[in-house]
């Protein structure tokens, strides 16, 4: 089975993140393996309901079962959130 590393990050509208994705999808490709790339639509800071909805879909990484994982911590505009994702995927 091939190696998969998820990359999380938000923004991917950003010429600066897809130019990561692109960058990493081919490197991955030579090392023959997978880039996930795990993302939410909606960056703000706050306890709303459709926020925290977003935020879930990193639940995800359960069942990805990702070999490792790069966090572009800097992308999330709530700095606390980007701990949560690290203490998920140290769960993992």
């Amino acid at each position: 089975m091939r190696k998969r590393i998820a990359f999380l990050t938000v923004s991917t509208d950003t010429h600066y993140t897809q130019s990561l994705i692109r960058t990493m999808g081919r490197q991955a490709a030579e090392l023959d393996c997978d880039l996930l790339v795990v993302t939410h639509f909606v960056n703000y800071t706050g306890d709303n309901p459709y926020i925290i909805g977003e935020e879930n879909i990193y639940t995800i990484l359960r069942q990805l079962h990702a070999d490792g994982a790069i966090l572009a911590g800097d992308t999330y505009y709530d700095p606390a959130f980007p701990a949560r994702l690290e203490e998920l995927l140290l769960s993992l």
